[in-house]
């Protein structure tokens, strides 16, 4: 998980409190978790038009006419059809893995007791809820498999 800026994402991908953020994180999204393809996904969580999707691939297409390689959700938000945290809340929730505002949530005193206070301030991490077998954490990296063998 990665902390948000935006002030408006969308209400979707934006969990309130430690009960929607279990829902969220064990219940992929509805539409978009479902999409073959970044374009979709966007289309899907009513982030873009399929107007503005064409047009993205279209100037995709012809930078790489010029052999250019960017991605097209990069290219939409340098039109501004997509703000940066727009396109990081639908890829989040697109692979499963989501941004939350840590203003919005209050870490339960069972997440926080399992990561040692010395790690969690080293690391950066800020556990905020365990249910079940799982523990939720905020973390810039998600994929710092270092850390997270750590964690374990």
């Amino acid at each position: 998980m990665q902390e948000i800026t935006d002030p408006t994402p969308p209400q979707c991908f934006t969990p309130h409190d430690t009960d929607a953020l279990w829902r969220l994180v064990t219940t992929p999204h509805p539409v978009v978790g479902k999409a073959r393809h970044l374009g979709e996904a966007l289309l899907q969580a009513g982030i873009i038009n399929e107007t503005k999707l064409l047009e993205g691939l279209q100037a995709q297409k012809a930078e790489q006419g010029q052999g250019i390689r960017r991605q097209v959700g990069q290219i939409l938000v340098d039109r501004g059809d997509v703000t940066q945290d727009q396109l990081r809340h639908v890829i989040g929730s697109w692979l499963g893995e989501y941004m939350v505002n840590p203003t919005h949530l209050t870490p339960d005193a069972v997440s926080l007791a399992l990561v040692p206070r010395a790690v969690a301030e080293r690391e950066s991490v800020l556990p905020l809820l365990a249910r079940d077998d799982a523990l939720v954490l905020l973390m810039a990296d998600p994929y710092d498999r270092v850390l997270l063998d750590e964690l374990r």
